[in-house]
């Protein structure tokens, strides 16, 4: 159970228990725009959108991009973690 980068439909992939939460992107060179994160309402408080966003977060380093948070969800996150702060781009 990783977060999967789908190139077709521009967006993250976490797939838990056969439900897929996924993460919206508008994508430019060496960066990822988080326009919009869903997740099943069956999977809502479990932390999947938290596991999606780390797995976000770990795929930026591994590709050494950025990302800019534009969804409220995003920007909580990187609020409360600013351990990830280094893939944050910076306005």
């Amino acid at each position: 159970m990783s977060v999967q980068w789908n190139s077709e439909q521009a967006r993250f992939e976490l797939d838990v228990e056969g439900q897929l939460a996924i993460a919206d992107c508008i994508v430019r060179p060496n960066e990822w725009i988080v326009t919009h994160v869903e997740v099943p309402h069956a999977l809502r408080g479990g932390g999947v959108a938290s596991r999606l966003a780390s797995g976000i977060i770990d795929y930026a380093r591994e590709n050494q991009g950025k990302i800019t948070p534009l969804c409220g969800f995003m920007v909580a996150y990187f609020q409360r973690h600013p351990e990830a702060h280094d893939v944050l781009k910076s306005p």
